[in-house]
């Protein structure tokens, strides 16, 4: 969606949504030795949607623009990756040729856990000074302006550690520039 309208207000915005299907079934069945660490060979992801919307409107006579974008996304995929020792893993006959003690091991069927979805809110005003053919902008940004503290990466290896957060949005960001265009 795009919208320019005689007032100076602009929106626009969009909706994305969708899946995905990985099938490496036929790798797995020419390669046996991959068989025991990756039993999901055709996985299916469920559908992820995003939503975002921006807007801007230009108070006239004083020159002053006001923005706002707003996002909203699906959370991260949540994997159970668990080292399991080389001892544990049968079926072949043989030990496994890496060399390795231990084997990256996904106890959840990949894209299937997913963590909570992120949303941020963003504004900006912005003084115009127009000289000549010259324009100088005086910005006031405010990012994540809900305060969320969205979780945007957690531990992944299981164990007692297993979801705890490494990763968080930004807080609240109070920030003044400038910008020179001519």
């Amino acid at each position: 969606m795009n919208a320019r309208m005689k007032t100076g207000l602009t929106v626009q915005g969009g909706v994305s949504t969708g899946k995905g299907t990985t099938d490496n079934c036929a790798v797995r069945d020419a390669l046996p030795e991959i068989a025991p660490t990756n039993p999901y060979c055709h996985v299916t992801q469920g559908l992820q949607t995003q939503t975002k919307l921006l807007g801007t409107y230009l108070v006239p006579k004083v020159d002053v623009q006001l923005a706002a974008t707003f996002q909203n996304n699906p959370g991260f995929v949540l994997p159970a990756v668990y080292n399991m020792p080389v001892a544990q893993i049968s079926g072949l006959g043989r030990p496994l040729s890496s060399g390795l003690g231990t084997v990256n091991y996904n106890l959840v069927v990949p894209n299937s856990v997913y963590g909570p979805r992120t949303t941020q809110l963003d504004v900006r005003m912005s003084k115009l000074i127009r000289m000549a053919n010259k324009r100088v902008s005086i910005n006031f940004d405010l990012a994540n302006i809900l305060n969320r503290n969205d979780i945007l990466g957690v531990t992944t290896t299981y164990g007692a550690a297993w979801q705890t957060p490494t990763t968080i949005i930004d807080p609240r960001l109070f920030k003044i520039g400038a910008q020179f265009d001519f």
